[in-house]
């Protein structure tokens, strides 16, 4: 994550803002925020990949799964 501690700060202080009454506690709030915030991690490396795919930028899972068992010495 490459935000500051100041922009985390504001991120969560707006989010508080719109789910204030959602919630019974400040550490739910923030437990919710921050589920939010992994999801959308998520989503937004799978669109990279995506891209990264279309664009040629990446290597077949068999191709990598075979150089695994290589290297790892184990027989399919």
């Amino acid at each position: 994550m490459s935000n500051t501690i100041n922009e985390e700060i504001e991120r969560f202080s707006e989010y508080a803002r719109r789910h204030s009454g959602e919630a019974e506690s400040l550490d739910v709030l923030y437990r919710r925020w921050r589920e939010q915030a992994e999801c959308e991690d998520v989503i937004a490396s799978i669109e990279q990949g995506e891209r990264d795919a279309a664009a040629g930028l990446g290597r077949k899972a068999s191709d990598v799964f075979a150089e695994l068992r290589h290297e790892l010495g184990v027989k399919k």
